[in-house]
């Protein structure tokens, strides 16, 4: 009898342990997290848990660094415990973090050493990039072919060899809050992508803060661009049978800082300027001095180049305050 009193005990004692430590399975319900309680650097740790996760799991990372190029095709959480001390390291390989599904949420890494980005999206939609640290790729983000309502927020993206932040083909999505710096190539670059929202981005150190190739309807307001080659560089993208202008974009209440020229470029450049602040205060109407590319619909093997010059109607007096 004290034998079996004892084994009772024992047994007891045991499961206590197990619901202390958190690792007995959840009876009688679905498991919506997965967690992990020490950091592990070896090869497909995080792949691994993607492959065994449901569409709707939430998969939170302990800090450490992971030597993985991670493929998301399913909806799931991406969470890291801290974003300066949890690293996914592409380790020099392909893209860090391919996206190739919808409702995916990427959320406190740092995300570096891809060889060609640091996080590719491919025709999704509805994912959304926020406070992550990603540098020291080639490119930063790429949203590339029908991107839709996608959000990219709070994010530092930096010391990229390219373009921080390409979006091709791509529509109705928010990049928002994100601070860019520290390399000569581009801040954000619009291909063919209409009717996005770009908001209280602070880009800084670019030969491009904001470029835009047979991009239109667009609203680019409240950022600061500063001690860039071109503040914002608007050009026609070549296509089939002619070019594509970008224009009627809205660029309002921007800080332009210590630039040197803003260039436009294409079509008829018909983008509305109002309200930005240019370096220094204006009473006066600003002047905005680039070229006119004219193609004539199409017909021309090359299009004739123009001066032209676009028109800020009511410049700002004082500095915007806006964060990065």
């Amino acid at each position: 009898m004290k034998n079996i009193k004892f084994i009772k005990v024992v047994v007891l004692a045991i499961i206590f342990l197990f619901v202390g430590a958190g690792i007995l399975p959840t009876l009688g319900g679905t498991v919506i997290e997965k967690t992990s309680s020490t950091a592990i650097g070896s090869n497909g740790y995080i792949q691994d848990l993607i492959d065994n996760a449901s569409a709707g799991e939430t998969i939170y990372i302990p800090g450490g660094i992971y030597y993985e190029n991670i493929v998301i095709n399913k909806s799931i959480s991406l969470i890291g415990e801290d974003k300066d001390n949890t690293i996914i390291d592409g380790n020099g390989n392909g893209y860090v973090v391919y996206i190739i599904a919808d409702w995916v949420n990427i959320s406190r890494f740092t995300i570096r050493n891809g060889r060609f980005a640091g996080i590719k999206i491919l025709n999704t939609d509805y994912n959304t990039i926020t406070e992550n640290i990603i540098s020291d790729n080639n490119n930063g983000i790429i949203l590339e072919v029908g991107n839709f309502y996608n959000k990219i927020i709070d994010n530092t993206i930096t010391s990229n060899n390219g373009t921080d932040l390409s979006l091709g083909s791509s529509h109705h999505n928010i990049i928002k809050n994100n601070t860019m710096s520290s390399n000569n190539g581009c801040g954000i670059s619009l291909h063919l992508s209409k009717s996005n929202t770009i908001i209280g981005n602070t880009i800084s150190n670019k030969k491009y803060g904001i470029y835009l190739g047979g991009s239109s309807n667009n609203n680019i307001s409240g950022n600061t661009l500063s001690k860039n080659t071109y503040g914002i560089y608007l050009r026609f993208y070549r296509i089939f049978g002619g070019f594509q202008p970008s224009q009627k974009n809205n660029i309002l209440r921007n800080n332009f800082l210590g630039y040197r020229q803003h260039m436009f470029c294409g079509g008829d450049c018909s983008n509305k300027w109002n309200e930005n602040y240019w370096n220094r205060p204006r009473s006066l109407p600003k002047i905005i001095i680039g070229l006119f590319f004219i193609d004539f619909f199409g017909i021309l093997h090359r299009p004739i180049v123009i001066p032209g010059f676009n028109i800020d109607r009511h410049p700002a007096e004082e500095l915007y305050d806006i964060g990065g």
